[in-house]
């Protein structure tokens, strides 16, 4: 009882307080975020990689061996993934009313490359180059802030912490430190665009994605802007 009274205390004091919420009380394995389906092998590396930022030399060598952390889609049977974070979708379009369950995850797991994984899914970026349509896999929900020698930049946040990296036609990822320039706007769709990528539109999984729209991204060589079409969910 005693202890319980202090628990109870604990929280009382971090809610009214500045002081960090004890981690029994945000999930059951250490460097696993709040609310989330998470391994204890996995909060173990999500703590180291929130660690890395003590220092670039430990950031550098925790990417080296482990990755960027990426968001995906998922579906149920990734729940016994203990490679994966997930949670339930937050798009209400995604709960069966049937079964009263999300039909689709959401997550991030890191990873070194994207291409060929056969477990998540990703959202795609697509664009027109010459008359062909090309596309990037990125994370899911996210916007590049721009591009540069022919690879899209991202720059995102985890818990106050601030990490840039690049991903490459093959679906490569690196680290980057390259000084951006947010001047990215949406605009409306190009019909050849939305004409060339009809057909991979069409295949994305059912009752994942809503609709689409485009945005133009500024290219740092060109110091041009380039149009890219993403699918959307409810964010």
């Amino acid at each position: 009882m005693t202890r319980c009274r202090f628990f109870i205390f604990s929280i009382i004091l971090a809610t009214l307080g500045n002081t960090p919420i004890p981690q029994q009380f945000i999930h059951k394995n250490s460097g696993c975020p709040e609310n989330s389906n998470c391994s204890s092998y996995m909060g173990k590396i999500r703590q180291k990689w929130l660690n890395s930022f003590k220092s670039k030399k430990t950031y550098q060598k925790f990417v080296a061996q482990y990755g960027l952390p990426i968001s995906y889609w998922a579906k149920k049977d990734q729940l016994e993934n203990e490679k994966a974070i997930l949670w339930d979708s937050p798009c209400k379009y995604h709960l069966d009313t049937d079964k009263n369950e999300r039909q689709w995850l959401s997550g991030f797991s890191f990873f070194k490359n994207l291409k060929n994984n056969k477990d998540f899914i990703f959202d795609k970026a697509y664009y027109i180059s010459g008359k062909e349509l090309k596309s990037f896999i990125v994370p899911r929900s996210e916007i590049p802030v721009n591009i540069y020698k022919g690879k899209l930049l991202f720059l995102q946040e985890m818990e106050g912490n601030f990490y840039q990296f690049e991903i490459s036609t093959n679906g490569k990822l690196s680290p980057s430190t390259e000084k951006i320039k947010i001047d990215n706007h949406e605009v409306k769709c190009p019909k050849q665009l939305v004409s060339l990528s009809k057909d991979q539109l069409n295949k994305a999984p059912d009752n994942l994605y809503q609709g689409h729209f485009c945005k133009s991204i500024y290219d740092l060589g060109t110091q041009k802007h380039k149009t890219f079409l993403f699918q959307w969910s409810c964010n």
